[in-house]
């Protein structure tokens, strides 16, 4: 299970909010095969836990369960996959009030357990006839100097029914031609025009790469480096869209992705 989601994460089912049918307008397709419903709960009553879980419901010509696994497995983690997703909830929920029991009890008063919260959320960003895009959002706090930070993209081909990888659409080379692109694009988010004044920033330049967490949507493909990963604390998370038409020359001609870079 991931750190961010290993003790703490939704809803007893009696507080549970009513399930309903979402809507998506960004990055909607005519043709979307899969519909979604989304289940939230109120961080008043449940400690400072707030959830709000989107999941596949209904699928035409996909595989629900292969579709609800990897939904259940990125917002929650490897241990919930078999789960139904408000088996998952429940579990969660009843692993977060243990966790506030046990940290009550070992609390050195420095920090008031009334400042602990977490909250983790997930949207549709695509929702197409050949794929599907999501991102996971995680924040909270737990005592320390700071709390934390984390964002989870990913993205399914329905043709497939499995997750879509760098190596899918853009071959063995991606990460060596992938890698000149994104620091390029973080030095223009900083106004910023060479390497060396991104490593004043404070970014290590050495490590960014292509990392497997991203999403997709009709106009790119969006990376998200999270807290520590590229840079320190202070400079936080790093989003960076590349637009298809600056990532055109790296797809390969048979990718799965050429159905959205020439539409």
């Amino acid at each position: 299970m991931r750190k961010i989601n290993i003790l703490f994460c939704s809803l007893i089912t009696i507080f549970a909010c009513t399930c309903f049918a979402c809507t998506f307008k960004k990055g909607e397709s005519e043709k979307a095969k899969v519909r979604f419903t989304t289940i939230r709960t109120d961080s008043v009553l449940f400690g400072g836990l707030y959830v709000e879980f989107t999941y596949p419901d209904s699928a035409d010509d996909a595989s629900l369960e292969s579709l609800q696994r990897i939904f259940m497995e990125k917002t929650f983690g490897e241990a919930f996959v078999g789960l139904s997703p408000q088996q998952a909830l429940d579990t969660c929920a009843a692993e977060y009030f243990q966790f506030l029991n046990d940290a009550k009890q070992d609390n050195d008063n420095s920090v008031p357990i009334s400042a602990y919260y977490n909250r983790i959320s997930n949207i549709v960003v695509l929702n197409g006839s050949r794929f599907i895009s999501s991102v996971v959002y995680s924040e909270g706090y737990f005592g320390g100097a700071h709390g934390w930070k984390e964002i989870t993209g990913f993205v399914i081909d329905l043709a497939t029914g499995k997750l879509l990888t760098e190596n899918d659409f853009a071959g063995e080379k991606y990460e060596q031609n992938m890698s000149d692109v994104l620091v390029r694009k973080i030095m223009e988010k900083n106004a910023v025009t060479t390497e060396m004044e991104l490593e004043n920033l404070g970014y290590d330049v050495s490590v960014i790469r292509p990392n497997g967490n991203f999403s997709i949507d009709n106009h790119g493909l969006t990376y998200y480096f999270n807290e520590y990963e590229i840079a320190p604390y202070s400079l936080g998370g790093t989003k960076i869209t590349i637009p298809y038409e600056e990532l055109e020359i790296y797809i390969l001609s048979n990718s799965p992705l050429t159905t959205l870079i020439y539409k």
